[in-house]
């Protein structure tokens, strides 16, 4: 099986998977990826674009993980 999965999205899946952990969840969310998504450069940017409250999505995150 070929991976066509970038450096940056396979990072960006690790460092979701990192964070699940952390939070005692053996399960990996979407969740934990938009988590991690809200302080990427790129991700950002793609917000903004979209024109989605990035500072209000952080919170929003925060405390659904918590």
């Amino acid at each position: 099986m070929e991976n066509n999965l970038t450096n940056a999205t396979q990072e960006l899946i690790n460092q979701a998977a990192q964070l699940a952990m952390q939070e005692s969840n053996p399960t990996l969310l979407p969740l934990h990826l938009l988590a991690i998504a809200v302080d990427n450069e790129f991700c950002i940017s793609f917000f903004n674009v979209l024109q989605l409250p990035v500072e209000t999505l952080r919170t929003l995150i925060a405390q659904a993980i918590k």
